[in-house]
């Protein structure tokens, strides 16, 4: 399989035996690791023989751990809600970039977040994206952040819409 230099694998926030990897499917296994079965196809833009084209970010929902979510580094983003077994692309409207992070709420099953980079375009545009409908719609999330590449998302379990965001200038 095509594999990113920094293949991202979670856990399943109950069952710690329940692990997901991704490469350009998603891979899981049910018994920590041991065996693992590909339960996508290939969720990026498909193979030109370069390097790119590969997952680069999956999450797991705390809320609802049947919704899985993976990005691709060639800008794609799917939604799985039911453990992996059905993926749907919702990459709709949002930029073709890099898939930096895919994350999801600790408050709200339904509202997930994307960031993206434009580093490999020389691109400084600020791009999080935020969807309270599981990836139907989005809005932009990143007003007031430099216009570096963004790297990482993550939402404050302990405190309700209280947002972190790694940039290539700093952490907000």
């Amino acid at each position: 399989d095509r594999v990113n230099w920094s293949a991202p694998v979670i856990m399943h926030p109950q069952e710690p035996q329940i692990l997901y990897f991704g490469t350009y499917r998603v891979w899981k296994s049910k018994n920590a690791g041991n065996t693992w079965s590909a339960v996508s196809g290939d969720l990026t833009n498909g193979d030109d023989g370069s390097s790119y084209h590969t997952l680069s970010t999956l999450a797991i929902s705390t809320l609802e751990p049947n919704i899985v979510l993976a990005g691709s580094d060639d800008g794609r983003v799917h939604i799985s809600t039911n453990g992996g077994s059905i993926w749907n692309d919702i990459s709709n409207s949002l930029p073709e970039r890099w898939i930096t992070r895919v994350a999801t709420d600790p408050f709200d099953v339904n509202t997930i977040y994307v960031t993206l980079s434009g580093f490999r375009w020389d691109e400084p545009i600020v791009h999080v994206y935020k969807s309270t409908n599981l990836g139907q719609t989005w809005q932009p999330a990143g007003n007031g952040l430099p216009e570096v590449p963004v790297n990482v998302i993550v939402a404050d379990p302990g405190e309700q819409g209280r947002l972190f965001v790694g940039t290539d200038g700093g952490v907000f």
